[in-house]
């Protein structure tokens, strides 16, 4: 069964990255960086819940048969990954963001590489510093910060890349998304928006 569904994920991303975001929630896994693990990871989404036509996925890490680009976090710290355009990998998920930013820079080599980060600065008090983690992302051509999607306690994001294939002869181009959502009751979520981030 998971494996059905983790070519749903799959598909639903590389097809329409919006219209399959604005259905289907998707838990990625939030563990802790382990500075020993590849940056790719497999990934497993075998359990759902549909509410109201909304259907909300768990995922596990470092099992099953979907493959993507991992970012993790840790507190007070700043996490990278390239995503190569040639290596065959075409998602990437971040850990959920309930007060860290992200950002993405792309290669200026033409190689269609994209270098994203994932950044956790906390004020002596234990709060996200917005200003500092700005400023930790300042060379990022696009960023993502708790104040754009965090105005309470109930309110997470997710970062989604995709190497969406290039039609009519061009290549193929990594593109990064964010779904805004927010916790209603143990399990429970709403879908608050999808954008691209560009």
């Amino acid at each position: 069964m998971s494996d059905k569904i983790n070519k749903v994920v799959s598909e639903g991303l590389l097809n329409n990255p919006i219209k399959f975001l604005q259905k289907h929630i998707l838990l990625v896994p939030s563990p802790a960086a382990d500075l020993n693990c590849s940056p790719v990871r497999n990934f497993d989404f075998d359990s759902y819940m549909d509410d109201g036509g909304i259907t909300t996925l768990n995922g596990s890490i470092d099992r099953g048969s979907l493959r993507a680009y991992y970012l993790p976090w840790s507190e007070n710290a700043g996490y990278s990954v390239v995503c190569e355009k040639s290596e065959g990998i075409d998602l990437m998920f971040t850990a959920k963001l309930t007060g860290c930013a992200v950002g993405y820079l792309r290669a200026s080599d033409g190689s269609g590489a994209v270098r994203v980060s994932h950044h956790n600065i906390q004020t002596s008090g234990g709060v996200a510093d917005q200003a500092a983690m700005k400023n930790s992302l300042a060379f990022a051509q696009a960023s993502l910060h708790p104040d754009a999607y965090r105005p309470d306690e109930n309110s997470q994001a997710y970062f989604f890349g995709v190497k969406m294939k290039g039609g009519m002869g061009r290549s193929s181009k990594w593109r990064f998304f964010t779904q805004k959502i927010k916790m209603l009751g143990l399990g429970s979520y709403e879908i608050v928006s999808v954008s691209e981030k560009n």
